[in-house]
């Protein structure tokens, strides 16, 4: 039993092309192949690495610029009303 590759694509309107490799090519195609793939997943893994970090350091700085006012809401007493609020006084229909 012998070591086969097979890998099939398409360019433009000319259809699929396939291809099958055998013995030392075979070989060589997978190894390329997995170290692409690999190549390829670390320069996502990379991409997804730095977007946590930036969100996160994004919500870090978010949280400390807002902090004081949030002390200061915390500090500062709410003014009472002069007077309790109710139902407003509407003119009745028998007073038009």
């Amino acid at each position: 039993m012998s070591l086969s590759y097979t890998t099939e694509y398409t360019v433009g309107r000319r259809g699929r092309i396939r291809r099958t490799y055998t013995g030392v090519q075979a070989l060589i195609a997978i190894a390329f192949d997995l170290a692409l793939g690999s190549v390829f997943a670390l320069i996502r893994l990379t991409c997804w690495m730095v977007g946590a970090i930036l969100q996160t350091s994004f919500r870090v700085t978010l949280a400390v610029l807002s902090l004081p006012l949030l002390l200061a809401r915390a500090i500062i007493p709410r003014p009472r009303p002069l007077r309790p609020t109710g139902k407003p006084a509407w003119a009745a229909a028998g007073e038009l």
